[in-house]
């Protein structure tokens, strides 16, 4: 039979599985609690991907402009007609929340011209179209 050096003893495949087995044995505690932190991270980012998917707004459940707090009065700014003229536009494209936005940013600042025919009739619209 054939001699075997020593440091060719370390290598063999059979060494190593003994080796790797005791190590286990003697450091099971602290591999499961490798484990149990790993498995509990993995919750907590499925638990935050949850959380951020049902935050997203869908198209066809699109949010409320919030309520605006009251302002104290102030003279006509004189970029409100533009706002209303970009938000009348965005109301016939059907982009109703936008034009809520724009519609509200220059009640804001202009609070008189909230009394427009067209202004308040295309708020009731897409106010109307919002809840649908």
């Amino acid at each position: 039979m054939s001699q075997v050096a020593p440091h060719d003893l370390a290598e063999t495949p059979d060494r190593d599985i003994g080796t790797s087995k005791s190590w286990l044995a003697c450091n099971w505690g602290k591999v499961s609690a490798g484990i149990g932190v790993g498995f509990m991270i993995l919750l907590l980012l499925i638990r935050l991907q949850d959380d951020d998917s049902r935050n997203k707004v869908s198209a066809s459940r699109a949010r409320f402009p919030e309520p605006e707090i009251p302002l104290p009065l102030l003279p006509p700014h004189p970029e409100a007609p533009a706002l209303r003229g970009r938000a009348l536009s965005l109301c016939h494209q059907k982009q109703y929340e936008w034009c809520l936005e724009y519609l509200n940013h220059a009640r804001r600042i202009d609070l008189a011209g909230e009394q427009e025919p067209e202004v308040s009739a295309a708020r009731q619209g897409a106010e109307r179209r919002m809840r649908e």
